[in-house]
């Protein structure tokens, strides 16, 4: 496990399993519409249950064409801790995957970047951001 700094945010790497690991938060690769069915989001969705996909829908309300690219979402009213594998702990969503007229436009390296960096700028509040 490595450590970097970002200012007063300190993100931590590791290679165990990212639902085990102590931290503040958990940062999920997601896509426009937020579908916790597969990867990660459904790791979380089956441990932190209904109220994570009540508030990934809330997040989608005046989002009919899903989230753009290279959004960070912070899941909940006043991004709400829920109960991970380690305990009580926020979820960000990163954007990186879009779908458009049923067609699955994958990431590049530049969405993901965005997605990482605004991860760092979400409102603690709850609510989304891009890395403008």
């Amino acid at each position: 496990m490595f450590a970097a700094n970002f200012g007063t945010v300190t993100v931590l790497v590791s290679d165990s399993y990212f639902m085990a690991a102590p931290a503040e938060a958990v940062i999920v690769s997601a896509n426009s519409y937020l579908q916790t069915a597969t990867g990660s989001a459904h790791d979380v969705t089956r441990v932190a249950g209904p109220e994570y996909q009540k508030a990934c829908a809330a997040l989608l309300q005046g989002h009919s064409d899903g989230l753009p690219q290279g959004t960070a979402c912070l899941t909940g009213d006043q991004g709400q801790d829920y109960p991970l594998t380690a305990g009580k702990r926020k979820v960000i969503q990163a954007i990186t995957l879009r779908y458009f007229n049923g067609e699955r436009i994958r990431a590049t390296p530049d969405i993901v970047y965005h997605a990482a960096r605004s991860t760092r700028r979400v409102p603690r509040a709850g609510g989304c951001c891009t890395s403008g």
